[in-house]
């Protein structure tokens, strides 16, 4: 709901092309809401004029979508990290989207980068301070 909110608030800059949805509940609601195009069907949303996809699905469907996508020679945006996936399945990733774009949004704390971050800091002494961000 961010990037449909980003993309209403700032209009110059975003546009929501399409959306596809898992639950048929959801298609009546978001196109009334969103005015946008809204569809269960993969393939029918990446029809529509876009620049690339964002991905928000839970853990367990990334990689699926994440190999799907590049597939297609999608550039992609996963808000879903896929690096709790275990090794082989990163494996499998790393050599299905060689060449790919695709940009990981993790919002969480619990990021490998930041945890390296808060491992390290233990190692400074006192510490009053400290703002921590990064870019992926």
């Amino acid at each position: 709901m961010f990037y449909a909110r980003a993309a209403a608030m700032i209009p110059s800059e975003f546009h929501l092309s399409g959306w596809m949805v898992h639950s048929s509940e959801k298609l009546d609601r978001y196109r009334k809401t969103y005015q946008v195009f809204v569809s269960q069907d993969m393939d029918a949303v990446l029809k529509q004029k876009h620049d690339l996809v964002v991905l928000c699905v839970p853990d367990t469907l990334n990689k699926e979508f994440l190999l799907r996508l590049a597939a297609k020679d999608e550039r992609i945006l996963t808000e879903t990290s896929f690096l709790k996936q275990p090794k082989e399945d990163l494996m499998e990733i790393f050599e299905k989207t060689k060449g790919r774009t695709i940009e990981v949004a993790e919002q969480y704390p619990w990021h490998s980068y930041h945890q390296q971050v808060h491992a390290l800091c233990r190692h400074l002494g006192p510490i009053r301070e400290c703002t921590v961000g990064s870019c992926h």
